[in-house]
């Protein structure tokens, strides 16, 4: 006898309105995509087209069949279909289903937005009674190696105190790294809390290394009991980020990359020696994931120290506005082009104010001031 899970009804609805909407946009882009335009700009619509249609067919096609002996997952891709005696167990997450073999012969069955499935809770209360929840088994084994190491302390007490003593630094970094993040917003050129923004992030490495294992850069506490710091590197350099993108605009690129991968390296190394989280498994995602935030750090922090930092005399050039125009996003950007004012240099389109952007027109006389940069990086401002 089988049993067959399908995509609820109202959840049909929903996705065949969704692909639709899809098809209907791709069909869109294609009407306003002209024959001049060249071949590859088709890719997007021709994207978006067989994405809905795959959503279409997904809602008629996607099942889960349980039968006496094995389970199959079917979806506009592929089938998947693993024994009893090969399911090593479950993972039951908040959107996601992962059911593991145990045998590398035979690939695991990820079931995305199961929430979806009409009785889902019937589907997990099943997995859950027949197969080994992993997520439980890993948590359990790794509050056992942490209660058995003997680096934390002689005694089980000890050990414990170590564990909670890493979670107060952890919640601690994280929160301060929230706080600065914020606190960050309408600071411009100030010293210290450029130090800050650079050196904050830094502060991670040694509450990892130190850490005894008992922190790394991003955990889960379904399968692990170590702890994270993610929050607090992650949100300083965000903000970083966009100060520099947003404040600064440099003269050329040519200069910029070195300071970049040494800064970047900084901290790399350390968090992927240190800070990788074997316990959760995705090592390859995790070591990805660090090196991107490495490289946002990196060029964060080397556009903060080259133009805060920088003491050298500014010199002034005339040149004049060519061109303005105003971005439409999530929020409205104001932008003026301006006339090459050295050998060799292109148009600069550089963001302005509100109040500059209709303070000023086309072919108007504008000053602007360069600087020689603290690591040598030349970068330039507008006169307001």
């Amino acid at each position: 006898m089988e049993t067959e899970y399908t995509t609820s009804t109202g959840f049909k609805i929903f996705y065949g309105l969704l692909g639709l909407g899809v098809i209907i946009f791709a069909f869109v882009l294609l009407k306003i995509t002209s024959s001049s335009t060249p071949k590859a700009a088709y890719l997007m619509p021709s994207g978006f087209l067989f994405l809905g249609i795959s959503m279409i067919i997904n809602i008629f096609r996607r099942k889960i069949v349980i039968s006496e002996s094995s389970i199959k997952y079917i979806n506009v891709f592929r089938t998947t279909e693993i024994s009893f005696d090969h399911i090593k167990g479950v993972r039951i997450g908040d959107k996601t289903i992962y059911i593991e073999p145990n045998d590398e012969n035979y690939k695991r069955i990820v079931i995305s937005d199961y929430l979806s499935i009409g009785d889902s809770e019937s589907l997990t209360t099943w997995l859950s009674g027949n197969f080994k929840n992993l997520d439980k088994n890993d948590l359990e084994e790794s509050n056992q190696q942490i209660l058995q190491d003997t680096r934390l302390g002689v005694t089980v007490e000890q050990r414990e105190h170590k564990l909670k003593t890493a979670k107060g630094i952890a919640i601690a970094y994280n929160i301060i790294g929230f706080v600065l993040c914020f606190a960050l917003i309408p600071v411009h050129g100030n010293y210290l809390m450029v130090a800050l923004m650079v050196l904050y992030p830094l502060l991670g490495i040694p509450v990892v290394k130190f850490s005894y294992g008992l922190t790394k850069f991003v955990s889960n506490n379904r399968r692990s009991k170590s702890y994270f710091i993610m929050l607090g590197f992650i949100l300083p350099v965000f903000m970083m980020l966009i100060k520099s993108v947003g404040e600064y605009d440099l003269f050329g690129y040519d200069h910029i990359w070195l300071p970049v991968v040494i800064f970047s390296l900084i901290v790399c190394v350390p968090l992927v020696a240190f800070g990788i989280n074997k316990s959760i498994g995705g090592v390859n995602a995790q070591v990805i994931f660090i090196i991107i935030a490495s490289i946002g750090y990196g060029f964060g922090a080397t556009v903060q120290t080259n133009c805060v930092l920088d003491k050298s005399e500014p010199k002034t050039f005339t040149t004049k506005i060519v061109d303005q125009f105003i971005h439409h996003g999530k929020s409205t950007s104001y932008y003026v082009r301006l006339a090459p004012w050295k050998p060799g240099q292109g148009v600069a389109k550089v963001e302005v104010s509100r109040s500059f952007y209709y303070s000023h027109y086309e072919s108007e006389i504008v000053k602007v001031g360069m600087k020689e940069g603290a690591l040598g990086i030349p970068w330039f401002y507008l006169y307001r």
